[in-house]
Protein backbone atom coordinates (compact mmCIF):
# COMPACT_ATOMS: atom_id res chain seq x y z
CA UNK A 1 0.00 0.00 0.00
CA UNK A 2 2.90 2.34 0.72
CA UNK A 3 4.35 1.73 -2.75
CA UNK A 4 0.94 2.35 -4.31
CA UNK A 5 0.60 5.66 -2.46
CA UNK A 6 4.03 6.81 -3.62
CA UNK A 7 3.20 5.81 -7.19
CA UNK A 8 -0.05 7.82 -7.15
CA UNK A 9 1.73 10.88 -5.73
CA UNK A 10 4.44 10.61 -8.38
CA UNK A 11 1.83 10.26 -11.14
CA UNK A 12 -0.04 13.33 -9.86
CA UNK A 13 3.17 15.41 -9.80
CA UNK A 14 4.12 14.35 -13.31
CA UNK A 15 0.61 15.11 -14.57
CA UNK A 16 0.79 18.58 -13.01
CA UNK A 17 4.23 19.27 -14.52
CA UNK A 18 3.12 18.25 -18.00
CA UNK A 19 -0.20 20.10 -17.92
CA UNK A 20 -0.88 22.69 -20.61
CA UNK A 21 -2.70 25.97 -19.96
CA UNK A 22 -5.68 27.58 -21.70
CA UNK A 23 -3.63 29.29 -24.44
CA UNK A 24 -1.99 25.97 -25.34
CA UNK A 25 -5.39 24.30 -25.58
CA UNK A 26 -6.54 27.02 -27.96
CA UNK A 27 -3.57 26.27 -30.21
CA UNK A 28 -4.28 22.53 -30.05
CA UNK A 29 -7.87 23.13 -31.14
CA UNK A 30 -7.06 25.38 -34.08
CA UNK A 31 -4.21 23.12 -35.28
CA UNK A 32 -6.53 20.11 -35.22
CA UNK A 33 -9.36 21.95 -36.98
CA UNK A 34 -6.96 23.42 -39.55
CA UNK A 35 -5.54 20.02 -40.50
CA UNK A 36 -9.00 18.49 -40.73
CA UNK A 37 -10.27 21.25 -43.02
CA UNK A 38 -7.18 22.10 -45.10
CA UNK A 39 -5.27 18.82 -45.04
CA UNK A 40 -2.69 17.00 -42.95
CA UNK A 41 0.41 19.06 -42.23
CA UNK A 42 -1.23 22.45 -42.80
CA UNK A 43 0.32 25.09 -40.54
CA UNK A 44 -0.58 28.65 -39.63
CA UNK A 45 2.11 29.92 -41.98
CA UNK A 46 1.17 27.72 -44.92
CA UNK A 47 -2.47 28.72 -44.45
CA UNK A 48 -1.45 32.40 -44.64
CA UNK A 49 0.94 31.59 -47.51
CA UNK A 50 3.94 33.15 -45.74
CA UNK A 51 7.27 31.77 -44.42
CA UNK A 52 7.66 30.90 -40.75
CA UNK A 53 10.21 33.73 -40.46
CA UNK A 54 7.72 36.41 -41.53
CA UNK A 55 7.48 39.54 -39.44
CA UNK A 56 4.33 40.67 -37.66
CA UNK A 57 3.82 43.29 -40.35
CA UNK A 58 3.99 40.62 -43.07
CA UNK A 59 1.61 38.40 -41.13
CA UNK A 60 -0.86 41.29 -40.80
CA UNK A 61 -0.67 42.02 -44.50
CA UNK A 62 -1.35 38.37 -45.38
CA UNK A 63 -4.27 38.34 -42.93
CA UNK A 64 -5.88 41.42 -44.51
CA UNK A 65 -5.53 39.99 -48.00
CA UNK A 66 -7.12 36.66 -47.06
CA UNK A 67 -9.85 38.29 -44.95
CA UNK A 68 -11.01 40.17 -48.05
CA UNK A 69 -10.96 37.22 -50.42
CA UNK A 70 -12.28 34.78 -47.81
CA UNK A 71 -15.10 36.94 -46.41
CA UNK A 72 -18.42 35.05 -46.27
CA UNK A 73 -20.27 37.94 -47.94
CA UNK A 74 -18.12 37.53 -51.04
CA UNK A 75 -18.52 33.74 -51.01
CA UNK A 76 -22.19 33.15 -50.19
CA UNK A 77 -22.40 29.74 -51.84
CA UNK A 78 -19.07 28.32 -50.65
CA UNK A 79 -19.49 25.54 -48.10
CA UNK A 80 -17.53 25.99 -44.87
CA UNK A 81 -16.36 29.51 -45.71
CA UNK A 82 -17.63 30.94 -42.45
CA UNK A 83 -15.59 28.41 -40.47
CA UNK A 84 -12.46 29.17 -42.54
CA UNK A 85 -12.94 32.91 -42.01
CA UNK A 86 -13.35 32.42 -38.25
CA UNK A 87 -10.25 30.18 -38.23
CA UNK A 88 -8.30 32.91 -40.03
CA UNK A 89 -9.21 35.43 -37.32
CA UNK A 90 -8.13 33.03 -34.57
CA UNK A 91 -4.77 32.40 -36.25
CA UNK A 92 -4.15 36.15 -36.59
CA UNK A 93 -5.08 36.64 -32.95
CA UNK A 94 -2.44 34.12 -31.89
CA UNK A 95 0.41 35.17 -34.21
CA UNK A 96 0.12 38.95 -33.69
CA UNK A 97 1.00 38.56 -29.99
CA UNK A 98 4.66 37.82 -29.14
CA UNK A 99 3.72 35.31 -26.44
CA UNK A 100 1.14 33.59 -28.63
CA UNK A 101 3.54 33.30 -31.56
CA UNK A 102 6.26 32.01 -29.25
CA UNK A 103 3.91 29.29 -28.01
CA UNK A 104 2.82 28.31 -31.51
CA UNK A 105 6.41 28.27 -32.84
CA UNK A 106 7.31 25.82 -30.09
CA UNK A 107 4.64 23.37 -31.27
CA UNK A 108 5.42 24.22 -34.91
CA UNK A 109 9.00 23.02 -34.42
CA UNK A 110 8.44 20.19 -31.93
CA UNK A 111 4.97 19.01 -32.93
CA UNK A 112 1.71 18.99 -31.01
CA UNK A 113 1.84 16.48 -28.12
CA UNK A 114 -0.35 13.41 -28.28
CA UNK A 115 -1.19 13.72 -24.57
CA UNK A 116 -2.62 17.17 -24.02
CA UNK A 117 -3.55 16.78 -20.37
CA UNK A 118 -6.65 15.56 -18.57
CA UNK A 119 -8.16 19.06 -18.48
CA UNK A 120 -8.05 19.32 -22.26
CA UNK A 121 -9.91 16.07 -22.85
CA UNK A 122 -12.32 16.63 -19.97
CA UNK A 123 -13.32 20.10 -21.24
CA UNK A 124 -14.03 18.73 -24.74
CA UNK A 125 -15.52 15.36 -24.02
CA UNK A 126 -16.88 16.21 -20.54
CA UNK A 127 -18.25 12.89 -19.28
CA UNK A 128 -21.44 12.78 -17.25
CA UNK A 129 -21.83 11.82 -13.60
CA UNK A 130 -22.71 8.21 -14.41
CA UNK A 131 -19.69 7.79 -16.70
CA UNK A 132 -17.31 9.23 -14.09
CA UNK A 133 -18.84 7.06 -11.36
CA UNK A 134 -18.51 3.90 -13.44
CA UNK A 135 -14.92 4.75 -14.32
CA UNK A 136 -13.98 5.34 -10.67
CA UNK A 137 -15.75 2.15 -9.62
CA UNK A 138 -13.85 0.17 -12.24
CA UNK A 139 -10.52 1.77 -11.33
CA UNK A 140 -10.88 1.19 -7.58
CA UNK A 141 -12.09 -2.37 -8.22
CA UNK A 142 -8.98 -3.12 -10.26
CA UNK A 143 -6.73 -1.88 -7.46
CA UNK A 144 -8.74 -3.84 -4.88
CA UNK A 145 -8.51 -7.01 -6.97
CA UNK A 146 -4.76 -6.53 -7.30
CA UNK A 147 -4.45 -6.13 -3.52
CA UNK A 148 -6.55 -9.24 -2.86
CA UNK A 149 -4.55 -11.25 -5.39
CA UNK A 150 -1.28 -10.29 -3.72
CA UNK A 151 -2.70 -11.31 -0.32
CA UNK A 152 -3.92 -14.60 -1.80
CA UNK A 153 -0.47 -15.44 -3.13
CA UNK A 154 1.12 -14.54 0.20
CA UNK A 155 -1.30 -16.72 2.20
CA UNK A 156 -0.91 -19.56 -0.29
CA UNK A 157 2.86 -19.40 0.09
CA UNK A 158 2.51 -19.41 3.89
CA UNK A 159 0.46 -22.61 3.89
CA UNK A 160 2.80 -24.28 1.39
CA UNK A 161 5.84 -23.35 3.49
CA UNK A 162 4.10 -24.54 6.67
CA UNK A 163 3.40 -27.95 5.09
CA UNK A 164 7.01 -28.25 3.92
CA UNK A 165 8.41 -27.31 7.36
CA UNK A 166 6.13 -29.81 9.09
CA UNK A 167 7.22 -32.64 6.78
CA UNK A 168 10.88 -31.74 7.25
CA UNK A 169 10.62 -31.65 11.03
CA UNK A 170 8.68 -34.92 11.19
CA UNK A 171 10.77 -37.18 8.99
CA UNK A 172 14.28 -35.78 9.27
CA UNK A 173 16.62 -35.15 12.18
CA UNK A 174 19.34 -32.50 12.59
CA UNK A 175 22.87 -33.73 11.80
CA UNK A 176 25.11 -33.68 14.87
CA UNK A 177 28.35 -32.92 13.02
CA UNK A 178 29.21 -29.31 12.21
CA UNK A 179 30.62 -30.49 8.87
CA UNK A 180 27.15 -31.46 7.70
CA UNK A 181 25.97 -27.90 7.41
CA UNK A 182 24.39 -27.20 4.04
CA UNK A 183 26.89 -25.44 1.77
CA UNK A 184 28.98 -24.65 4.86
CA UNK A 185 26.69 -21.73 5.70
CA UNK A 186 26.44 -20.97 9.38
CA UNK A 187 23.00 -21.70 10.82
CA UNK A 188 21.85 -23.77 7.83
CA UNK A 189 21.86 -27.15 9.58
CA UNK A 190 21.44 -30.19 7.34
CA UNK A 191 18.72 -32.69 8.26
CA UNK A 192 19.10 -36.41 7.71
CA UNK A 193 16.26 -38.86 7.02
CA UNK A 194 15.07 -40.95 9.97
CA UNK A 195 13.80 -44.47 9.96
CA UNK A 196 10.04 -44.29 9.51
CA UNK A 197 8.41 -46.58 12.03
CA UNK A 198 5.14 -44.90 12.77
CA UNK A 199 2.42 -43.94 10.31
CA UNK A 200 2.16 -40.45 11.80
CA UNK A 201 4.11 -38.04 13.95
CA UNK A 202 3.16 -34.96 15.96
CA UNK A 203 5.47 -31.94 15.65
CA UNK A 204 5.57 -28.28 16.66
CA UNK A 205 6.05 -26.19 13.54
CA UNK A 206 7.22 -22.54 13.63
CA UNK A 207 4.90 -20.22 11.74
CA UNK A 208 7.83 -18.36 10.22
CA UNK A 209 10.93 -19.92 8.71
CA UNK A 210 14.06 -19.39 10.77
CA UNK A 211 12.12 -18.55 13.94
CA UNK A 212 13.97 -19.48 17.09
CA UNK A 213 12.69 -21.20 20.20
CA UNK A 214 10.76 -18.10 21.26
CA UNK A 215 8.80 -17.91 18.01
CA UNK A 216 5.17 -18.84 17.70
CA UNK A 217 4.45 -22.41 16.70
CA UNK A 218 1.47 -24.56 15.79
CA UNK A 219 0.96 -28.24 16.46
CA UNK A 220 0.66 -30.46 13.41
CA UNK A 221 0.16 -34.16 12.77
CA UNK A 222 2.27 -35.38 9.86
CA UNK A 223 1.40 -38.66 8.18
CA UNK A 224 3.88 -40.87 6.42
CA UNK A 225 1.99 -40.47 3.15
CA UNK A 226 2.82 -36.74 3.27
CA UNK A 227 -0.47 -35.38 4.61
CA UNK A 228 -0.20 -32.62 7.20
CA UNK A 229 -3.04 -31.88 9.62
CA UNK A 230 -3.34 -28.77 11.78
CA UNK A 231 -4.33 -29.73 15.34
CA UNK A 232 -6.97 -27.30 16.52
CA UNK A 233 -6.81 -26.39 20.25
CA UNK A 234 -10.43 -27.37 20.81
CA UNK A 235 -12.06 -29.78 23.20
CA UNK A 236 -11.71 -32.46 22.04
CA UNK A 237 -8.86 -31.51 19.68
CA UNK A 238 -9.70 -31.65 16.00
CA UNK A 239 -7.50 -31.92 12.97
CA UNK A 240 -7.79 -30.06 9.67
CA UNK A 241 -5.97 -31.16 6.56
CA UNK A 242 -3.66 -28.45 5.29
CA UNK A 243 -3.89 -28.00 1.53
CA UNK A 244 -3.53 -25.01 -0.82
CA UNK A 245 -7.30 -25.24 -1.38
CA UNK A 246 -7.82 -23.73 2.06
CA UNK A 247 -7.09 -20.29 0.62
CA UNK A 248 -9.88 -19.00 -1.59
CA UNK A 249 -8.70 -17.38 -4.82
CA UNK A 250 -10.26 -13.91 -5.21
CA UNK A 251 -12.59 -13.35 -8.13
CA UNK A 252 -13.16 -9.94 -9.67
CA UNK A 253 -16.92 -10.47 -9.88
CA UNK A 254 -17.34 -11.77 -6.32
CA UNK A 255 -14.57 -10.13 -4.26
CA UNK A 256 -14.53 -6.48 -5.30
CA UNK A 257 -16.61 -3.87 -3.55
CA UNK A 258 -19.15 -2.99 -6.31
CA UNK A 259 -20.29 -6.60 -6.59
CA UNK A 260 -20.24 -7.06 -2.82
CA UNK A 261 -22.37 -3.91 -2.50
CA UNK A 262 -24.88 -5.27 -4.99
CA UNK A 263 -24.96 -8.58 -3.15
CA UNK A 264 -25.52 -6.78 0.15
CA UNK A 265 -28.39 -4.76 -1.29
CA UNK A 266 -29.98 -7.89 -2.74
CA UNK A 267 -29.77 -9.66 0.60
CA UNK A 268 -31.20 -6.68 2.45
CA UNK A 269 -34.10 -6.58 0.03
CA UNK A 270 -34.58 -10.30 0.63
CA UNK A 271 -34.52 -9.71 4.40
CA UNK A 272 -31.22 -11.45 5.11
CA UNK A 273 -27.96 -10.18 6.52
CA UNK A 274 -24.36 -10.87 5.59
CA UNK A 275 -22.31 -12.18 8.53
CA UNK A 276 -19.24 -10.08 9.15
CA UNK A 277 -15.91 -11.50 10.27
CA UNK A 278 -14.21 -9.56 13.07
CA UNK A 279 -10.90 -8.00 12.08
CA UNK A 280 -8.37 -7.33 14.79
CA UNK A 281 -5.78 -4.61 14.39
CA UNK A 282 -2.20 -4.74 15.55
CA UNK A 283 -1.63 -8.40 14.80
CA UNK A 284 1.86 -9.57 13.93
CA UNK A 285 2.64 -11.47 10.73
CA UNK A 286 2.77 -14.74 12.69
CA UNK A 287 -0.62 -14.10 14.29
CA UNK A 288 -2.11 -13.21 10.91
CA UNK A 289 -0.75 -16.43 9.45
CA UNK A 290 -2.23 -18.47 12.29
CA UNK A 291 -5.60 -16.80 11.74
CA UNK A 292 -5.40 -17.49 7.99
CA UNK A 293 -4.61 -21.17 8.54
CA UNK A 294 -7.19 -21.76 11.25
CA UNK A 295 -10.05 -19.78 9.72
CA UNK A 296 -9.45 -21.31 6.32
CA UNK A 297 -9.32 -24.75 7.93
CA UNK A 298 -12.63 -24.24 9.70
CA UNK A 299 -14.30 -23.10 6.48
CA UNK A 300 -12.88 -26.09 4.60
CA UNK A 301 -14.02 -28.48 7.34
CA UNK A 302 -17.57 -27.14 7.20
CA UNK A 303 -17.71 -27.52 3.44
CA UNK A 304 -16.37 -31.08 3.50
CA UNK A 305 -18.60 -32.14 6.37
CA UNK A 306 -21.56 -30.79 4.44
CA UNK A 307 -20.60 -32.99 1.50
CA UNK A 308 -20.30 -36.09 3.66
CA UNK A 309 -16.48 -36.15 3.66
CA UNK A 310 -14.44 -36.97 6.74
CA UNK A 311 -12.23 -34.11 7.87
CA UNK A 312 -10.90 -35.51 11.11
CA UNK A 313 -8.10 -37.97 11.32
CA UNK A 314 -6.91 -39.35 14.64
Amino acid sequence: MRFLSLFLVFFALVGTALAWDKEDHEIFDIVSALEQAEGKGTTFYSFLNIPSTASVKEIGKAFKTLSVTMHPDKNPNVKGIAERFARLGTIWGILKKPEGRKRYDFFYKNGVPKWKGTGYFYSRYRPGFITVSLFLALLTSLFQHLYLTLNYRRDLQRITDLIARAQTLAWTTPASSSSSRVGGAQGAVARLPVAVKDAKKKVLVPLTAGTGAGGRTVECMVWREGEVYLIEPTSPPSQTLLTPDLVSKPSFTTSTWPFLLLQSLQQKVAGSKIPESPVEEGESSEEQEAVVVKEAGKEKSKKESGNGKAVKRR
